[in-house]
């Protein structure tokens, strides 16, 4: 111990020489040492491999990073990429802010020293960027492109990755911006997505620190450096890195206790989680959990496999609590107890931050007496003795005892409310999974739809859950979500209802369930067209939310957008402005401008002002939502794909039908190639396609996407869902304009029945859809049936002035009129 001491303190002292002067000093410290000599020189090759190439470095100033030799090649072009400056360079290569020229775009390219003459490091630098391009997630620096250009001597390796302007190291931006623990929470939480779906791949990141990740200057988090990452069975495991038992790769004060050993065959993904934990403990409390920067590696090594970190309460009293018990889970020395993943751990901040009984639980004293006896076994052998002797002292602490009891009976109930929750998610899960199971095909000889399945066993809930009434609430509450979404109303609305109903009398009015099956229902009656029913439903879901979670928080903030929209359809969009700009204004300030909550409540601001003929200011908008969503997110996210389609119908309502067609082509390829050809998106596009078509006289065209847009739809959605009735609308529309009258008015006739049933006789859509009737009725002369139609709708809706009231009168004054029967004015 005492050799490997010195060797390492040698190491460190000779780091701090210059190259130059290494040689003389290791001349005169190891003169009679041949074998030390050689283990300080091993240490320092390893750290100019790894070197400072890994630490990714943000914009900042590469005088003090790199050499002029690093420098040579800005100004010159690699591949697509035109070299602007040096931001910094390391052991094993340079980074570079570039230009790249298609798409244009600036990046970070990472060019390898061509004078390494090391395998294992070329290895090392392949490996990260074959690992970093199998990473797609908004939260992980995105690696474009891997390439070799020749400096003269030969093939030198870079890639192009994504470049983050301003990004400061996650601890150093929440000090900066001043952040509040709610904040730094949510902050992390992202972190922990991204870290997930990395380990979803296959990758265990394995130097997961602050420096590693950098938050923009959008407030988005950014994961780098996955250059020491190893693959965990994924399919980038063809390129080998060896890294050798007994060498330490990694940061100390992050690493887990199982990556101190050294041996990278031990290591999986709950190591990752250990260092998610040092870090939230950071981000929470200022400091590290111990502090290692002036020990020997080997003690710095001990103390993180076995020292105890400092409650979180310590530090800071505000921390006690489900925050203290959350920090401990993921930095159980013991990976068993750990956190099983990223996921795990984000979710019980999720619950935390909702005030919901979290799954983490504190250790129990026996098992910290566990770990205390095996850790100091003489210590505790020797205290048995002398506890015997003062056993009678024991009596003394029988208030303590008494107290300690009342802890553990409080913990015990709460306790069973975890288990008790976990057993009704577990029987709400065999409940639906039973359902759909049935769907198996060739179980019944045909594949059996979803609605099918809805239709089988909804009636079954009644029976399946005696006396389990949230049991029975929660399986309604998601069978009538699915009959909301399939546009089968009156089915959703009894299963939302009776949820609704149980909830509030097991829950209460404000219980975050109550709160949740209230909004779909509201939902639901505003699809239907009882808009005032839907107001009430939402004005007091908001006003709960605003008064319970606050006005800031994502529950109330989608409410807020969910209750915008009604308002609009309720023919008040200056109220329905308002409330979107309040909720955009929260988002920005909260999230920034370029989260994916921000950049949805822009685009539905862009659409309201699109529908309500404001197209300067919805362009404006939309061209801004389109842009920010390219750069933050992607050319092939959701987001930026949705607010291409929203410009693309602000070109069609504004009769620019030649660039609204350019829009949707573009769009649909890039459905098609993100979703595939029947996802509710991609149909969309092609409904959109059809359309524009349409009005620009394409109608042989026009109805070949629109036909092919309503078959899938028909299969996928069902006749029923309002997405397939507008394609029928509009697919009858080109057929009655090519005077294929016969097939237009079946199609328009369906569409009627279909509304009349489904949103009722009063809906605008169903009002759509009984003139379109009408008009192919009398494009064909057939005037009488146009009167009973007429007559028959007439004699079933209330006496009371309607629009619809006012259409079919006039329609029927109109047509007796042609008739020349003055009897029937």
């Amino acid at each position: 111990m005492e050799r490997d001491r010195r060797v390492y303190e040698l190491f460190r002292e000779a780091l701090d020489l210059a190259p130059g002067d290494r040689r003389a000093f290791l001349d005169e410290a190891c003169a009679d040492d041949d074998t030390r000599r050689a283990e300080v020189e091993s240490l320092l090759r390893a750290d100019v491999e790894v070197g400072d190439f890994l630490e990714f470095p943000v914009a900042g100033d590469a005088s003090t990073n790199g050499t002029e030799s690093d420098a040579r090649l800005v100004g010159r072009k690699i591949g697509g990429y035109h070299i602007r400056c040096l931001i910094a360079s390391g052991g094993m290569g340079m980074v570079y802010e570039a230009m790249q020229e298609q798409p244009r775009r600036t990046v970070a390219l990472k060019v390898m020293r061509g004078t390494i003459a090391s395998s294992s490091a070329l290895r090392r630098f392949e490996y990260e960027s074959q690992i970093l391009g199998h990473l797609r997630h908004p939260g992980i620096a995105q690696v474009y492109e891997a390439g070799t250009h020749n400096d003269g001597s030969g093939p030198v390796p870079y890639f192009a990755m994504e470049y983050i302007p301003d990004g400061k190291p996650i601890t150093e931006y929440a000090k900066d911006q001043d952040l509040g623990m709610r904040e730094r929470l949510e902050l992390f939480a992202q972190v922990c997505d991204a870290v997930h779906h990395g380990h979803q791949k296959g990758i265990v990141h394995r130097d997961l620190k602050p420096a590693n990740i950098l938050i923009d200057n959008s407030g988005r988090p950014k994961i780098i450096d996955f250059g020491i990452a190893r693959t965990t069975g994924s399919d980038v495991a063809v390129v080998t890195l060896q890294t050798d038992l007994g060498r330490l790769v990694g940061t100390i004060q992050y690493m887990s206790p199982e990556q101190c050993q050294a041996d990278p065959h031990d290591l999986d993904t709950r190591s990752d989680v250990y260092a998610l934990g040092v870090i939230l403990y950071e981000l929470l409390g200022d400091r590290l959990p111990y502090d290692v920067t002036r020990v020997p590696i080997y003690e710095a090594t001990r103390m993180v496999r076995e020292q105890q970190a400092a409650k979180l309460s310590t530090v800071h009293a505000g921390l006690r609590g489900d925050v203290e018990t959350i920090a401990g889970k993921a930095l159980e020395k013991d990976r068993d107890r750990r956190y099983q993943s990223a996921l795990e751990l984000a979710q019980d901040i999720q619950r935390c931050l909702r005030d919901e009984a979290i799954l983490a639980r504190p250790p129990s004293v026996a098992y910290q007496l566990k770990i205390f006896t095996r850790r100091h076994k003489g210590l505790v052998y020797g205290t048995v003795a002398v506890f015997l002797v003062v056993l009678a002292g024991a009596i003394v602490s029988t208030s303590l005892y008494l107290r300690a009891e009342a802890q553990r009976q409080l913990a015990q109930e709460s306790q069973a409310t975890a288990e008790q929750e976990a057993r009704r998610a577990v029987m709400v899960v065999d409940f639906l999974q039973n359902m759909l199971s049935s769907a198996e095909p060739g179980r019944e000889g045909r594949h059996v739809k979803l609605v099918d399945l809805l239709d089988r066993y909804g009636p079954t809930i009644d029976t399946a859950f005696p006396d389990q009434p949230g049991i029975e609430a929660a399986v309604r509450h998601t069978i009538g979500n699915t009959y909301r979404s399939l546009g089968l109303y009156a089915a959703g609305e009894e299963h939302l209802g009776r949820a609704l109903e149980i909830r509030r009398r097991l829950l209460g009015e404000e219980h975050p369930d109550t709160l949740e099956s209230m909004e779909q229902l509201a939902r639901l009656l505003r699809a239907r067209g009882r808009y005032d029913e839907a107001e009430a439903q939402f004005a007091k879901v908001l006003s709960t939310r605003r008064r319970t979670l606050g006005e800031e928080h994502p529950r109330t903030l989608y409410t807020m957008s969910r209750m915008a929209w009604l308002l609009y359809q309720k023919d008040r969009p200056d109220e329905a402005e308002a409330l979107y700009r309040q909720a955009l204004a929260i988002r920005r300030r909260v999230l920034g401008p370029d989260h994916d909550d921000t950049l949805e409540c822009m685009m539905d601001l862009g659409t309201l002002y699109r529908l309500v003929g404001r197209y300067a200011e919805a362009e404006a908008i939309l061209e801004e939502t389109l842009a920010r969503a390219r750069r933050a997110l992607g050319e092939d996210h959701l987001l930026t794909l949705d607010a291409l389609g929203e410009l693309g119908w602000l070109c069609q309502v504004q009769e620019k039908y030649a660039r609204a067609e350019v829009r949707f082509r573009e769009l649909l390829d890039a459905h098609r190639r993100t979703l595939g050809e029947e996802r509710p998106q991609t149909l969309q596009t092609m409904y959109g396609l059809g359309v524009v078509l349409h009005y620009q006289g394409k109608d042989v065209e026009a109805e070949a996407v629109l036909r092919r847009t309503m078959e899938v739809r028909r299969r996928v959605l069902g006749d029923e869902h309002p997405d397939t009735l507008w394609s029928m609308t509009n697919l009858g529309l080109v057929l009655e304009k090519q005077g294929e009258y016969a097939e237009a008015e079946r199609l328009f006739a369906q569409t009627m029945k279909t509304r009349r049933r489904v949103l009722g006789d009063q809906h605008p859509d169903t009002r759509l859809s009984i003139a379109n009737l009408i008009s192919v009725l009398r494009r064909q002369r057939r005037l009488d049936q146009v009167i009973e139609t007429c007559r028959q709708i007439l004699a079933v809706l209330p006496p009371t002035e309607s629009p619809l009231r006012t259409d079919l009168e006039t329609w029927l004054a109109e047509v007796l009129l042609e008739k020349g029967d003055s009897a029937g004015k």
